[in-house]
C-alpha cells in the first residue's frame, strides 16, 4: 500500500507540474529561448514526448502492476476436494475496470465515426474489452493430487493429468508459468493467481516423480 501511495503522489505532482507549465507558457518559452531552445521546434516536441513517456508512463505502469498484485495469497476448496485458485483481488478489480472504461470509450467514440461498418468495427473492440474483463473476473484454476483443471481462451475448463506433466518453465517476461504435458498440451498460469506457489510446488513434485518413473 505504501508503494501505491508513493506512486499516486508522484503522478499527482507530475500532473500538477504539467498543468502549471501549460498555464505559464508566457514565462517558460522566453526562458528557454534565452538558452537557444525553440519550444516550438519539432525536435523539442519529440524530446518532450520522450520525457513525458518516461516520467509518466513508467510510474503509471508500475502503479497498475502494484495494484494488480494486491490481495491475499490464499486458496479455497470446493465440495469435491479440489483446491481453487483465483486471480488476486487487485487483478480482479483493476483489469475489469480498465476493460470497462475502454469498452465505454469504444462505444461512445463509435458514435463520432461516419459509416455503419466503421462503427460496428470499433464497437466490436468494445465487446472484446468487456469479454476480457469477464475472463479476468471468472478465471480460476482447480487441482488436486491427480488432476489440474485450467481454462482455455474461451474459459472452458480443460483437465490435465499430473502423471503426464513433463516440463515447467518460468516465463518472466509475461509473468507466467508454462506447464507442458506429454500430449503436447500446454497450460499457462499467471503469477497473479492467489496461491500459485502452492500449485507450482505440487507441479514440481509431480514432474520429478514422473521423471523418476520414466
Amino acid at each position: 500500500m505504501k508503494r501505491v501511495l508513493v506512486l499516486v503522489l508522484f503522478l499527482a505532482l507530475v500532473a500538477c507540474a504539467l498543468v502549471a507549465a501549460g498555464k505559464n507558457r508566457d514565462v517558460i518559452d522566453p526562458f528557454l529561448r534565452t538558452y537557444g531552445i525553440n519550444p516550438e521546434s519539432e525536435w523539442f516536441e519529440q524530446a518532450m514526448r520522450f520525457v513525458f513517456t518516461i516520467v509518466i508512463g513508467a510510474p503509471l505502469a508500475a502503479l497498475l502492476w502494484t495494484l494488480m498484485a494486491m490481495g491475499q495469497n490464499r486458496t479455497d476448496k470446493d465440495i469435491h476436494g479440489y483446491t481453487i485458485l483465483r486471480l488476486k483481488t487487485g487483478m480482479r478489480v483493476t483489469l475489469p475496470l480498465l476493460s470497462l472504461g475502454l469498452a465505454v470509450l469504444m462505444f461512445y467514440g463509435s458514435g463520432e465515426i461516419d459509416g455503419v461498418v466503421a462503427q460496428i468495427f470499433v464497437q466490436s473492440f468494445g465487446v472484446l474489452f468487456l469479454w476480457a474483463g469477464w475472463v479476468v473476473l471468472s478465471a480460476r484454476i482447480k487441482f488436486d493430487g491427480m488432476t489440474l483443471m485450467a481454462p482455455n481462451i474461451f474459459t472452458r475448463m480443460i483437465s490435465h493429468d499430473w502423471a503426464d506433466l513433463q516440463e515447467i518453465r518460468t516465463l518472466r517476461d509475461s509473468r507466467e508459468y508454462l506447464l507442458v504435458f506429454r500430449d503436447g498440451r500446454k497450460v499457462k498460469i499467471s503469477f497473479f493467481y492467489s496461491g500459485v506457489d502452492q500449485l507450482i510446488w505440487l507441479a514440481n513434485q509431480k514432474r520429478q516423480a514422473n521423471a523418476r518413473a520414466a
